[in-house]
């Protein structure tokens, strides 16, 4: 991977932070599509089909209630009035069942089975009515027998087959539950063994990078820093075919030719310093490119010190005359020189104050950028409380089925005291005028148990709409979850906004601190050319007595001629 261009090793470690992010972000989105699934399955399938059980067999109980009512019942009204509620129940039965095929078709091989048993069951109940309705001591005696034999036994098959298929509904949900919970527990191991796999990938390009990429360009650095420093001995040992290699390579390169090249200055700047301006290079090989320009004006410089030296000679002879048209001239440029800076401290003042006013600005700029990072924390916890919230639905519908089967129990101890008062009473009737009293007490069991029954009831109907209570909260927590996925991406944009507007800021204040220095330079500079100008004056008046002793000096020298 040394060879490598640096492009190609950093588009492969950027790809493999990018794979690893869309493996971690497939894994939640499957995990969330799963627990959707099996959430739905929950509300449309498996709450509807235990309520379909429990209207079935409360139904189921009720006609029985009203079969042993007409073994005891005396007149055509209320035998009619028995029959009409038999038939009104195993109606209510027919529907429940056929509701519950319609949500879970799976159970039809126990809902047939049961409608088979029921054939059972409803000749037997033709038969206790046609009994019944002959309205005698005897008729009643075999409706009773129908009932507690036949009837009674092929009921009680039917009873247990709903029984049964409860327990296959429960145990239906019971693995929905666990499968969602697996279904958690598979998505957590897969997301951390992600997050922990993309961590040993970043931790080993970032080794792979640092010595691939850091070191040697730390070692160009501190090449490149002797060389500015002047130490031009300093060695470039990396050698490679990707970028920094090359830029190894070419420091060397640089390096080699800058050691000649100032070799053979010195050298020529030493012959002219001993006066011979007739010397001529000896690297000439090393002067390319952009170098060949130092030749160039090496030779443009030794031809016009040459040049110069004997124009010096004879421009000596005119300085005398200019210095004083030189020393009028200094001293209005120290006027103008003065007036410059007066008006260039105006400005900097000026400057200076916008610059206070910037530098506010960004303050204010990074106070709002922290504020959107503290936004941005909170509606990080408010999608965790919308997590609780979820699971706090999912306890909601655990107790719901615990209080189904409370319910289930008290329908039980209803059914069988109904029974016993049945009982009861049918042996008071044959006991006569000796079991009047023993009859009243068996009427009033009988309507503790129908009340028992009908609380039993309503409290069915008040769990079915809890359950519906629960599936809107379900939707309404869906939808507060996405409103508030769509305040984190909102938040998120603001966020990057006031980033942005607080690095423009920053800038800004930069660029005005440094066109106030800018300033400052430019004032000192103005205020010394006035100090100058009229240093210019005094030193003109010199000029004309050192222009002899330069005429004598330029005499040492050797030209060209």
């Amino acid at each position: 991977m040394k060879n490598l261009k640096i492009s190609i090793k950093l588009l492969i470690a950027f790809g493999a932070i990018l794979v690893m992010t869309l493996a971690l972000g497939i894994t939640a989105l499957l995990s969330i599509q799963t627990m959707d699934g099996i959430a739905n399955k929950f509300a449309t399938e498996s709450i509807p089909s235990i309520n379909y059980l429990w209207t079935a067999r409360r139904a189921i109980q009720a006609t029985e209630k009203m079969a042993l009512e007409a073994t005891v019942v005396m007149t055509d009204a209320e035998l009619k009035s028995v029959e009409a509620t038999m038939l009104e129940e195993r109606g209510s039965l027919d529907q429940a069942l056929q509701d519950l095929l319609t949500v879970a078709p799976q159970f039809k091989p126990q809902v047939d089975n049961i409608l088979q048993e029921l054939t059972n069951v409803t000749a037997y109940r033709k038969q206790i009515l046609e009994e019944a309705y002959k309205f005698t001591t005897e008729g009643n005696a075999r409706a009773f027998d129908i009932y507690k034999n036949e009837y009674h036994d092929s009921f009680e098959k039917v009873r247990l087959s709903l029984v049964d298929l409860t327990q296959d509904v429960d145990d239906q949900i019971d693995e929905e539950y666990n499968q969602g919970q697996r279904a958690k527990a598979i998505a957590i191991v897969i997301t951390i063994s992600i997050f922990i796999f993309s961590i040993v990938v970043i931790i080993v390009f970032i080794n792979v990078l640092t010595r691939q990429i850091i070191v040697p360009v730390q070692e160009l650095e501190q090449a490149a820093t002797l060389v500015a420093q002047g130490d031009l001995d300093a060695k470039v040992n990396y050698v490679s075919d990707d970028e920094i290699g090359l830029l190894a390579g070419s420091i060397r390169t640089l390096v080699d030719a800058l050691k000649n090249i100032i070799k053979d200055v010195d050298y020529l700047l030493d012959q002219m310093a001993a006066g011979d301006f007739t010397v001529h290079t000896r690297a000439e090989q090393y002067y390319v490119g952009s170098f060949n320009s130092i030749l160039t004006s090496m030779r443009r410089l030794k031809n016009r010190l040459s040049e110069t030296l004997q124009q010096i000679d004879l421009a000596a002879d005119q300085v005398n005359s200019g210095g004083g048209q030189v020393s009028s001239g200094a001293q209005a440029l120290a006027q103008g020189a003065t007036e410059q800076a007066s008006s260039v401290e105006e400005l900097a003042a000026t400057i200076k104050e916008i610059s206070t006013k910037i530098e506010a600005t960004a303050d204010h700029a990074k106070t709002a950028k922290n504020e959107n990072y503290q936004s941005n924390e909170l509606i990080q916890v408010c999608s965790g409380h919308m997590d609780d919230l979820m699971n706090a639905m999912g306890a909601i519908n655990n107790k719901s089925k615990e209080i189904g089967k409370v319910i289930k129990t008290i329908e039980d101890i209803a059914f069988q005291t109904n029974i016993l008062a049945l009982n009861a009473a049918v042996e008071a009737a044959r006991a006569g005028s000796a079991g009047k009293g023993f009859a009243v007490v068996a009427d009033e069991v009988r309507n503790l148990a129908t009340k028992s029954q009908e609380a039993s009831k309503s409290s069915a109907t008040l769990i079915e709409e809890t359950v519906k209570a629960v599936e809107e909260g379900s939707k309404l927590s869906d939808e507060t979850e996405r409103a508030l996925q769509n305040v984190v991406e909102s938040a998120k944009k603001i966020l990057d906004a006031v980033t942005l507007i607080s690095d423009a800021t920053e800038e800004q204040s930069y660029a005005v601190s440094q066109v106030t220095t800018g300033i400052d330079q430019i004032s000192s500079v103005v205020q010394t050319n006035s100090a100058t100008a009229q240093e210019s004056a005094a030193a003109s008046e010199e000029l004309s007595g050192q222009a002899n002793i330069l005429k004598n000096l330029v005499g040492q020298f050797q030209f060209t001629r």
